[in-house]
This record gives structure tokens, C-alpha cells and sequence, in this order.
């Protein structure tokens, strides 16, 4: 488990990584922690999976990055060992400058909190809050800078707005190769003709977490509406602001 530390709501240099032998005690790790230049700004999220690659165990995943280039999703692997404490020995990150793995952490043992400058690259722009769930693997996330029409629930737009309002989803392809990257299936839309989803507003629906590994009817979401405890009908209401808080929804996937 990945958690994100901060000196405030806004800036988040530094990620954890906890481990338990029974999933209700924990002990915390200090995972990642930048010292580049000015070019990466924070890593507010990493959402990471056992895995093997080629033969090679890793905890693989994703991670958003926020950089002087803008918004966008890298990919992280941890390389298993299980000697450890933290069960793992080194942190790869795909690089923004040798565009290849790069080891960011050699030997955490000689670097406890994780200090790091390798540029991460952005593998793909726009993709926030990644989620990386189940098995073989899906990608949940959001998109920004996208409209939503509120006329008609579950149909988009043309124009942008800058609101963060699309929760999405693609189907993961791990690579044959310790060299490459993932592959990314088609793209798919969360939406409802009952709850619009996607949301009209900035933060309306965002931070998405499917909340059983494997089971993506039930989703955990940002919301922002004016009604989210009454109506259940949300198109053309105002809204409370930039975050109003978290809900759980049942998604009732149709792909």
C-alpha cells in the first residue's frame, strides 16, 4: 500500500509505502522523496500491484505526476525481495531524459526516505489520480480539461472548460519485456443517466477507487453537487465549490 505525505493539502513530495502481514497492521516506509530541480513538482499519487514481468517479480503500477511540462501518468515498478523489510531492494521509474528504466532508489536500506533525481517521464498527459486494480489489470482514473454537456447525462461536449469531470477506465497488457512499457486497452467512460456521471463541475467526479480488486461495481468518488444527500438528480444544479466530498456509488458497468 502507497499513501501520500505533504507539509500541506497542495504539495505532496513524498510517498509511503506500508507493509503488514495481516492487512490491519502496518508499518510505514518512506517510499519516494524528490530532491531534482525544479522541473518535477510532486507525486500525489502511486498506485502499485504484485506483478511479474519476464519472469521478474515486481510491485508494478502507476504513478501521476505533476511537472513544469503539466499533468500527466508515469509508470513505477518496486523490485521484489522478500528478505526485506519493505519487500523490495530498488524503485525503477521511466525516465523523462533516457526515456528507459532508471533506477531512483539503488538500495533503500542506504537511503531510508527514498531521495531521488531521476526525472520521471509522463507516458501519458492528462491521466490523473491512476488506479490500478485487479487481474489482470485495470487502469481507473480521470481526465482533465474535459465539458460535460449536462443536457443529456453520459454525453460529452465539444468545448473545455478546465473541470477534471471524466472517470475512466482501460484495460491493462503488462509488457513481455523488462524493457518496455504497458499497454493501454480502449478507453471507457464511467456514466449513468440517473447520477451524471460523468459531473458538470471541477471535482465533481474524481478520485476514483473501485473498492473490491477484481470488482468495479462499486466505485468511490469525488462529488460536488448541491443535492448529492437528496434528489439523486444532478443535471443543470449548481454546485457547492471546488470539493464537496466523497461518495460511494454502484456503477452497474455496461463496456
Amino acid at each position: 500500500m502507497t499513501a501520500s505525505w505533504g507539509p500541506d493539502a497542495s504539495q505532496f513530495y513524498k510517498q509511503l509505502w506500508g507493509v503488514s502481514p495481516d492487512g490491519v497492521n502496518w508499518t510505514w516506509y518512506r517510499l519516494l522523496t524528490w530532491t531534482g530541480d525544479s522541473r518535477l513538482h510532486e507525486f500525489p499519487a502511486i498506485s502499485l500491484q504484485a506483478k511479474t514481468i519476464a519472469g521478474v517479480r515486481y510491485f508494478y503500477g502507476f504513478t501521476e505526476i505533476w511537472s513544469a511540462g503539466g499533468i500527466g501518468t508515469g509508470v513505477i515498478r518496486l523490485h521484489y525481495n522478500a528478505p526485506r523489510a519493505r519487500k523490495y531492494d530498488r524503485v525503477e521509474v521511466w525516465a523523462q531524459d533516457t526515456n528507459r528504466w532508471e533506477v531512483a532508489v539503488s538500495d533503500p536500506d542506504s537511503n531510508p526516505d527514498g531521495d531521488f533525481t531521476v526525472l520521471p517521464k509522463k507516458v501519458w498527459d492528462a491521466i490523473v489520480q491512476p488506479r490500478y486494480i485487479g487481474n489482470p489489470g485495470e487502469l481507473w482514473y480521470s481526465r482533465l480539461n474535459v465539458h460535460k454537456d449536462c443536457q443529456n447525462c453520459g454525453v460529452f461536449s465539444g468545448s473545455f472548460s478546465g473541470a477534471a469531470d471524466r472517470i475512466l477506465y482501460r484495460a491493462v497488457t503488462l509488457p513481455t519485456s523488462l524493457n518496455s512499457l504497458p499497454i493501454l486497452g480502449i478507453e471507457y467512460t464511467l456514466k449513468s443517466q440517473v447520477r451524471c456521471m460523468p459531473g458538470e463541475y471541477e471535482h465533481s467526479r474524481m478520485y476514483p477507487q473501485p473498492l473490491a480488486p477484481g470488482s468495479t461495481r462499486l466505485l468511490y468518488t469525488s462529488v460536488n453537487d448541491d443535492d448529492f444527500g437528496g434528489t439523486f438528480s444532478f443535471c443543470g444544479n449548481t454546485h457547492l465549490g471546488t470539493f464537496g466530498g466523497m461518495y460511494i456509488v454502484v456503477t452497474g458497468l455496461k463496456k
